[in-house]
């Protein structure tokens, strides 16, 4: 009799256990994909901007109205891909961005935007880099995040020990 459950129960067990594997399996596939597509599509191609237009070199609000309408336009475009912190930050940079078009179409209202624009930059910047570290260590990438970070802590001290002289 205990022959008979027991060989009754084993396939059963069998196939909640593959069940369950394949599930599982499937759920991390799945994480994986979007995680890189989110990469991808957001994170590489805005660390690909910081290389070519660092913001050691120049201020965010200085930048050519055409560098920092192709920031906005892939961050905007690609909003869905944002962390949870990049993604609270978004509106003062949208906000930041108009502001930054209005004081620079004359509005002398807006005399602060370019201080506000360079804050929001800045804070969005780094919440991006952040999330790009954490995406390329799940992913098994390279850390280009960790590497512009560097560059950046390094060219900020660089200024600072400038400007003290």
């Amino acid at each position: 009799m205990l022959l008979t459950v027991i060989s009754a129960v084993v396939p059963l067990i069998a196939v909640i256990i593959s069940y369950i594997l394949g599930v599982t399996t499937q759920i991390n596939k799945r994480t994986v994909e979007v995680l890189r597509m989110r990469y991808e599509k957001l994170y590489v191609p805005f660390m690909r901007d910081l290389i070519v237009a660092p913001a050691e070199w120049i201020t965010p609000h200085e930048h050519s109205l055409a560098v920092r309408s192709k920031i906005y336009d892939l961050i905007m475009q690609n909003a869905e891909y944002l962390g949870a912190k990049s993604g609270l930050i978004l509106p003062k940079y949208n906000q930041a961005f108009l502001n930054m078009l209005e004081f620079e179409d004359g509005n002398v209202t807006y005399k602060n935007a370019p201080g506000d624009y360079d804050s929001a930059f800045t804070e969005l910047e780094d919440s991006l880099l952040i999330e790009a570290k954490t995406i390329s260590r799940k992913l098994r990438y390279p850390d280009l995040s960790g590497t512009i970070s560097a560059i950046r802590a390094q060219s900020t001290d660089k200024q600072r020990l400038d400007t003290k002289r």
